[in-house]
């Protein structure tokens, strides 16, 4: 895959799976929430529209978010330092989001 012309530091990808981690956390009271999903772009027999689609199994939502950044090293989009700033910085947005406008269900 060609890189794109897009700025490494730092990663808007690991961003918002810092982002949507932090809030799935704070909304659900614990990151410790196990799930599985598949993916609509993978080729024939791995996507979820197969009969038998391939899983990816998950432990938590930060699992979930260090996979998904770590996915922007992987195919060379960006180095290390950039995936783990984006990370903390996504977090630091769902946080701050949460705490700011979000309200409890009384």
């Amino acid at each position: 895959m060609t890189t794109p012309p897009i700025p490494d530091y730092d990663s808007a990808h690991a961003v918002d799976g810092g982002g949507a981690a932090a809030v799935l956390e704070k909304v659900f009271g614990t990151d410790r929430i196990g799930f599985a999903t598949c993916s609509l772009t993978l080729p024939a027999g791995q996507t979820c529209a197969d009969q038998s689609p391939v899983l990816r199994h998950y432990g938590s939502f930060s699992q979930t978010a260090r996979e998904n950044a770590l996915s922007r090293i992987y195919i060379g989009f960006h180095f290390r330092d950039a995936v783990q700033t984006g990370t903390r910085h996504g977090e630091k947005i769902g946080n701050h989001t949460v705490n700011r406008f979000f309200r409890s269900v009384p």
